[in-house]
């Protein structure tokens, strides 16, 4: 009976430990929401809506609607990006022929060799050009952070008196990850430079690794709204604006790498330690029952 007696006294030992374990290792978890962001590098990748030369015109940019096909898979090495991006511009007036500009901001890769831009549907020529924080003061209150250098894709087109016109900017690149933080931003705010409100659609559909924030989450304050669907692979970023003068500067998405790494730790110790304490319960209940039965 003694023998009987002196086995629970070691379950206690077993579970008393366990719990010590446990609550040491819970301590030890890294947590996103308990520790100040600190300041570090970035790399902002961003792209523009279309803007005209800084003068008066009737011109109308009735409606937008924009892709961004982003390959995320090898998020800690580089973006693979698809661009889409179609403008349905009126022009009320007499026949005119102007210079039109598409920004882009960021180590594009590939998109010189790669951008194919379409009038009604016909390939025409573009020149590009670097524009940098002097050249863009003119434009600035379109642009979240002006100061940066674009790429702008300019071409001479010619809108026909009220008739409607189509333009189309597309190019494939990739962008490298240099620092801890990639910002992949799109300008709306361009859409200010053209007269009355305007329909505008632009999404993000990211494969692979998604992003640790985005702008117009519920939490934001003063952004317009991004809706989420899901597809195989992946999610769909999606911001709408119908009819109205665009207030935002930019929307899109944030991959902060110190919160993706802490998020992934948070998600894989716990679920390995779970196993591991798995393991050793199923090995004590184990050696319990097999005490108990020599005893017998």
């Amino acid at each position: 009976m003694k023998k009987n007696e002196a086995f629970p006294g070691n379950i206690k030992r077993y579970l008393v430990l366990f719990l010590v374990c446990s609550f040491f290792f819970y301590l030890i978890i890294p947590s996103t929401s308990q520790a100040n962001p600190a300041i570090i590098p970035s790399d902002d990748f961003e792209v523009g809506g279309l803007i005209p030369g800084n003068f008066s015109h009737n011109l109308e940019l009735v409606y937008a609607f924009v892709l961004l096909d982003i390959d995320a898979t090898e998020y800690n090495k580089y973006f693979d990006v698809d661009f889409d991006g179609t403008y349905q511009i009126y022009n009320p007036n007499e026949t005119v022929s102007y210079y039109i500009a598409a920004p882009f901001t960021g180590a594009y890769e590939g998109l010189e060799e790669t951008l194919v831009v379409l009038v009604n549907d016909e390939e025409i020529d573009c020149e590009l050009v670097y524009l940098n924080e002097t050249d863009l003061i003119e434009w600035n209150e379109y642009f979240w952070g002006y100061y940066f250098t674009r790429i702008f894709a300019i071409c001479e087109i010619t809108f026909e008196a009220e008739t409607q016109t189509s333009i189309s900017f597309n190019w494939e690149a990739r962008m490298e990850k240099e620092h801890d933080l990639a910002l992949i931003y799109y300008d709306v705010g361009t859409g200010r430079s053209w007269n009355g409100g305007v329909t505008e659609r632009v999404q993000f559909k990211i494969h692979g690794k998604q992003p640790s924030a985005y702008t117009g989450a519920p939490k934001s304050q003063n952004e317009t709204l991004c809706d989420m669907s899901r597809f195989w692979g992946g999610k769909i970023y999606t911001w709408h604006w119908e009819n109205q003068i665009i207030q935002d500067n930019v929307v899109g998405v944030n991959y902060d790498y110190e919160i993706l790494k802490n998020t992934t730790l948070a998600i894989v110790l716990p679920s390995t330690f779970g196993s591991f304490l798995f393991i050793i319960l199923v090995s004590v209940s184990y050696i319990y029952k097999r005490k108990k039965v020599i005893l017998k």
